[in-house]
């Protein structure tokens, strides 16, 4: 992180425009009526807030790992081995997919984030997980949310204009900020009442987004 800092303090960087900037915050309230009257866009936001449980699962199934597979450097090190893995090809996997249809993109991406959830736990029910069974179900799982990234910004991106991008990004952000906590806080209630409980719940989510993705509109074919 220190190496990264100074490269970064040596980068010469040109200023950018500031005119007609506005708080996030502030126009997101301003416009919230936008979650009413645009029917689509809330379909998305829906769909974006369900997604969410590909990312909110990933501290789940490494204290699943940590638990099961012994050793915890051992674990810690093969999972980060698999992560750096997953992001190193989800560029290559994901990006022309999302050109060609963000729903799917966010369909194939929140399917597959449910898949490593689900399979990690009938495996681990069965006792045949190892080290290599949560590496995979790892790596599935990074590769899938990556997927989940790039669907939903080329989604937004492309589902609005130049009139109203800066709206839609703003009351976004600022409600899947507010789910993000109250997923957050469901999970670790309901994490107490059984050790699969956590994953189960965020795998389930995932695979409710990736299903209602099927139904948004394709966005890509209506821009050309």
């Amino acid at each position: 992180w220190l190496f990264s800092a100074l490269v970064f303090a040596g980068v010469a960087e040109q200023p950018g425009a500031t005119e007609g900037g506005a708080n996030g915050i502030q126009e997101a309230w301003q416009q919230f009526s936008v979650i009413k009257t645009d029917a689509e866009f809330r379909k998305f936001v829906l769909v974006r807030s369900a997604l969410l449980g590909s990312a909110l699962m990933a501290p789940y199934l490494v204290a699943l790992a940590q638990n099961d597979a012994g050793s915890a450097l051992t674990v810690l090190g093969s999972l980060l081995m698999a992560g750096s893995l997953a992001s190193f090809v989800s560029g290559a996997t994901w990006g022309s997919l999302a050109d060609s249809s963000s729903a799917r993109c966010m369909t194939i991406a929140g399917s597959l984030a449910a898949l490593s959830g689900f399979s990690a736990i009938v495996l681990v029910s069965l006792e045949l997980a190892n080290m290599v069974v949560f590496a995979l179900c790892v790596f599935a799982l990074y590769l899938a949310h990556a997927g989940v990234r790039v669907g939903r910004k080329t989604h937004l991106v492309d589902m609005a204009t130049e009139d109203n991008r800066s709206t839609l990004v703003a009351v976004s952000n600022t409600l899947i900020g507010i789910m993000l906590l109250l997923f957050a806080g469901v999970g670790a209630v309901v994490s107490q009442f059984h050790a699969f409980a956590g994953l189960g719940f965020f795998s389930a989510l995932a695979l409710a987004g990736a299903l209602m993705a099927t139904g948004l509109e394709q966005v890509q074919q209506k821009s050309d």
